[in-house]
């Protein structure tokens, strides 16, 4: 985390784009991801988003297209392009979190962003055993990991609470009280929390190990909506 967030604050450019050093870049992705960002005129911070494809030996989690969607980008986190506004308002991202994806995610969904859509794949995203996170990895370690990414979530409403609307403070209240229903496995608290239907089943899928190996072995089916 510290080196994105070294990264960032040395960058002098209008717009920087941010990528792991273990994904690749298609070639030509960036300029077609400048196109669409280029001429948006907007008083809020401006962000563009692209799509990924999975890589990986394992044939359930190889060429797995996020989000499925030709024309909608991923909030995934994992090469968002940003403009000034944008960088001031989403770093540096606390180093006490494992990555930077979550935290990015949070701050698009919640604050008030221009986002900017490409279709284009802009990353091939290996899965590895060196990822921070995985379904590769079991379920007991996945959830540890999990657990420690969700962890922006509340430190997110901490940080930048005072500037939410109300509506988004609701939203992200939801979002820790179905965390909550996950990290302890009350399928319960998950089902009667009050975020989006599919969020719900995203809970679900990694709330135990019979849910977390039905997702595993439906992976490319599943992810991307």
């Amino acid at each position: 985390m510290s080196a994105f967030n070294y990264g960032v604050s040395q960058a002098r450019g209008s717009w920087v784009c941010i990528f792991a050093g273990d994904d690749i870049m298609p070639a030509g992705s960036l300029a077609e991801r400048w196109r669409a960002v280029k001429d948006v005129s907007s008083p809020k911070p401006v962000v563009g988003l692209c799509r990924l494809v999975t890589m990986s030996d394992i044939k359930s989690q190889n060429g797995v297209v996020v989000p499925k969607n030709p024309s909608r980008g991923g909030l995934t986190g994992v090469s968002y392009l940003m403009d000034r506004h944008a960088l001031a308002a989403m770093f540096p991202v606390p180093e006490v979190l494992p990555n930077e994806d979550t935290w990015l995610e949070l701050a698009v969904l919640h604050s008030d962003f221009e986002l900017v859509h490409c279709g284009v794949i802009g990353c091939q995203w290996r899965v590895h055993a060196g990822n921070s996170i995985n379904m590769l990895m079991p379920f007991q370690t996945y959830d540890e990991k999990f657990t420690r990414r969700m962890q922006a979530i509340a430190l997110f409403r901490d940080e930048h609470g005072g500037r939410l609307s109300p509506e988004s403070k609701a939203r992200l209240e939801a979002r820790i009280d179905c965390e909550e229903g996950r990290k302890t496995g009350d399928l319960r608290r998950i089902l009667r929390s009050r975020v989006s239907t599919i969020e719900k089943l995203r809970a679900l899928s990694v709330s135990n190990r019979p849910l977390y190996a039905v997702r595993r072995k439906l992976y490319g089916l599943l992810s991307g909506w």
